[in-house]
């Protein structure tokens, strides 16, 4: 791979220039456009001030048109029209707290005077910065996260009217930043993830607008006010990086060096490397669906068939950092780097392939760090799933790739370690049935609550908090989860690859009874069960374990249940299963456990209420039973409903 030094010419000029030069040239239409699209929204809202000449305004005065509200005013506004309990969020706060309670006093409010450039023409008199106060308020029950949520969505309809105040006004563009961010901060600090997505939704469509229209003046503010902003809480805001990118990145115009040019602004913002690699990772996921979106939005690009990529210039930058990454020492380096190149791979897994063989070494190090573990667990099986290997490139990375695999699994590892290689493994089992046994293996081993969440995807308990979590994990996070929860493994294994590997572990071990962990994986895929041979073989394969399970007191309700959704999905093929039901049924009644005595019943009714053949083989099944097992009281309601 050949890389290319990347020049980014600087901005001619400061921002100040640009705005002198931009404002000789408004027009009164320019900004009448602007600032009308809110027009409709309230008659209230007086956005334009009038003077003693010039044309007609909102207040029927001839004037000369110039912004009468500033970015804080018109969030203000919008806020106390929307919610009549507003007066209640301009209460003074505690100056030890901060916005939304967090300690966040090296980062200026928007409405201090310290908070922007330039001279202060008297708005932040008249304006309490609301938007900012939000967390507090919602911190406190004024208003509910739902609440918050829909008022900053429905916010996006002044984006013109703050694009058009935020392009006159350098200040009044920091002012609009300072207040965003404050607020995600203030969010982030009281666990309201709700209105942290229409938030920056609402930043990212005025920056958007003020890319699109001028570029060369988004670039100025972008170095000199968000930039320095965005690098300033990176470190303090680990759950909130990703959004904080998002508005880094909406204030840089849409083409290669532009993006350049602000990740060079961002290597010189951030002193961390590690943060810096981990940033990067989130820029590509961008800069990935950037390019998929321009791609699918071109006429001529077959939405279904294209396989848009990053700009060459881009894609060498990403593949140079990551490529340094890998060679230093520290562990959270190389993991920032697996990162980077875990984001590529979903559009270019040939930029990894020459990594492979570093790949495999890192595999087999004696002392593998978690986070490099966990990182290169990710990014072995996204590579195993993109890879092409009818071509003799993929078919020998492949093969590398998969004992990368296998040596993880097989591996000791924390819990949650453990967990996103499981996570990592489940999409390729089908294609590579040689780690479906390291696979079970690894999932048996994890503990039954950890297994219990990752199945059904909520959070793993004693998972690191995500605030001192590396992004390691990010990898297998449902989305921008906060919780700490993976995606759904039930989500990402083929069902019936991973039952015949638990029919096959069982079948080799022979336990003398079945754990929490094999019943949960049964449940797990008996979930998935349809009507067909190969389901019907899996579920005789395992059934007599299943059902003498009804007998542990432990693991009665999840042997019930899976049986239940066996029976249900193969119908009339799950009769012959009925006479070993039966004698499970006497282990059972009448003086067993009384939670298996529950679950039995619980698992009677349910096939009862299913209708088919099933009351009809349950009638049969009792008659064959001993009085005392068919004619316990727990039961009686089973026969009711047999009768019926």
């Amino acid at each position: 791979v050949h890389f290319q030094a990347v020049q980014v010419k600087p901005m001619a000029g400061s921002v100040a220039k640009l705005r002198a030069a931009r404002e000789a040239g408004a027009s009164q239409a320019q900004l009448t456009t602007g600032l009308g699209g809110i027009s409709s929204i309230s008659n209230s809202l007086g956005l334009l001030e009038m003077g003693e000449t010039g044309g007609t305004g909102f207040g029927g005065h001839s004037a000369p048109m110039a912004p009468s509200l500033g970015v804080l005013e018109l969030m203000d506004q919008w806020i106390r029209e929307q919610m009549p309990q507003v007066p209640r969020l301009g209460e003074p706060r505690s100056p030890a707290r901060g916005r939304g309670g967090h300690p966040m006093t090296n980062y200026p409010s928007a409405g201090t005077p310290s908070a922007g450039a330039g001279g202060h023409d008297g708005r932040a008199g008249r304006s309490q910065d609301l938007t900012a106060a939000l967390p507090d308020a919602v911190a406190n029950g004024d208003v509910s996260a739902e609440e918050a949520e829909n008022l900053l969505d429905g916010a996006r309809v002044l984006a013109p009217a703050l694009t058009q105040v935020c392009s006159s006004s350098p200040r009044e563009c920091w002012l609009f930043v300072c207040s965003l961010t404050s607020a995600l901060a203030g969010f982030d600090a009281h666990g309201s993830t709700l209105p942290i997505g229409p938030l920056v939704a609402l930043g990212e469509e005025v920056g958007g607008r003020i890319a699109a229209s001028e570029p060369a003046l988004a670039d100025g503010m972008l170095r000199d006010y968000v930039a320095p902003r965005i690098c300033a809480m990176l470190a303090s805001l680990p759950r909130q990086r990703a959004n904080l990118l998002r508005l880094l990145y909406a204030f840089t115009p849409a083409n290669a060096e532009a993006r350049i040019g602000a990740i060079k602004l961002l290597q010189a913002g951030v002193t961390s490397q590690p943060l810096f690699l981990e940033a990067l990772s989130h820029l590509v996921t961008l800069d990935v669906h950037a390019a998929a979106a321009a791609a699918h939005a071109r006429s001529d690009v077959d939405i279904l068939d294209s396989s848009p990529g990053l700009d060459q210039w881009l894609l060498d930058l990403y593949s140079y950092y990551a490529a340094v990454g890998l060679c230093k020492p520290s562990p959270a380096l190389r993991a920032g780097a697996l990162h980077v190149l875990w984001s590529l791979s979903e559009s270019h897994p040939s930029v990894a392939l020459h990594s492979v063989g570093h790949l495999a070494a890192m595999a087999v190090e004696p002392n593998i760090q978690w986070e490099v573990s966990a990182s290169l667990g990710a990014l072995a099986g996204t590579l195993l799933f993109k890879l092409d290997r009818a071509t003799e490139e993929g078919a020998d990375a492949s093969h590398v790739l998969v004992g990368v695999l296998a040596t993880l699994l097989a591996a000791p590892a924390a819990a949650h370690v453990r967990a996103s290689t499981i996570l990592a493994a489940s999409p390729v089992l089908e294609q590579f049935p040689e780690l479906i046994d390291l696979f079970v293996a690894a999932a048996l081993a994890l503990p039954a609550e950890h297994l219990s969440a990752l199945i059904t995807g909520s959070p793993l308990p004693g998972i690191p908090p995500e605030h001192v979590s590396p992004f390691s994990l990010a990898a297998a996070r449902e989305g921008a989860a906060t919780t700490g929860a993976f995606r759904p493994l039930s989500r990402e294994w083929s069902a019936l690859a991973v039952g015949r590997g638990l029919a096959h572990s069982v079948a080799v071990n022979q336990p003398e009874h079945l754990s929490a962990q094999h019943l949960l994986l049964a449940l797990g895929v008996a979930n998935d069960a349809e009507r067909s041979p190969a389901w019907q073989e899996l579920f005789y394969a395992i059934k007599d374990h299943l059902l003498v399970s009804l007998a542990d007191e432990v693991i009665a309700p999840l042997s019930a249940q899976a049986v239940g959704l066996m029976c249900a999905a193969l119908r009339e093929d799950s009769l012959a299963a009925f006479s070993t039901l039966g004698s499970a049924l006497k282990m059972v009644f009448p003086d067993g456990p009384s939670v298996s005595r529950d679950a039995a019943q619980s698992l009677l009714l349910s096939l009862v209420r299913l209708g088919g053949p099933f009351p009809l083989a349950i009638k049969e099944m009792f008659a064959a039973l001993p009085v005392e097992v068919s004619g316990a009281h727990e039961l009686a309601e089973v026969h009711a409903e047999i009768d019926c």
